[in-house]
């Protein structure tokens, strides 16, 4: 009589077993990627309001001293929008140098239904 050989595989439970874990393991993958996409957008839009708040900060040093962009606004901060950020200048002078003025530049948008802002500040001295 001929005698069978054994087939080597793996049973249906081991299969089942095998596939559970890697789904466990593939959902937490999955958890990684939507934390990673959601801190690259953070991080892409705070990368653009910097960029546009330093570009305004380097208009507005390449001005004269006495230039009607930079009259003080201690009370009263000029405010504008561009596409969806919002602009806030102040510029006063300051207490400790004379012949200079603080410039502070607030970039402000929306992310995820909440206000993030930039802050910029620089001083510009009046070359006498």
């Amino acid at each position: 009589m001929k005698q069978l050989q054994q087939q080597a595989g793996f049973s249906l439970l081991e299969v089942v077993i095998a596939i559970s874990i890697f789904a466990v393991g593939m959902l937490a993958v999955a958890g990684l990627q939507t934390t990673s996409i959601t801190g690259n957008v953070f991080a892409r839009e705070a990368t653009v309001s910097t960029g546009l708040g330093q570009a305004e900060i380097e208009r507005l040093l390449a001005l004269p001293f006495d230039h009607p962009d930079l009259s003080t606004t201690a009370a009263n901060p000029r405010s504008w929008t561009e596409g969806n950020y919002l602009y806030r200048l102040e510029v006063t002078l300051d207490d400790l140098f004379i012949h200079t003025k603080t410039i502070q530049l607030d970039v402000e948008y929306s992310l995820q239904g909440k206000a993030k802002r930039t802050r910029i500040v620089a001083a510009k001295a009046d070359s006498i």
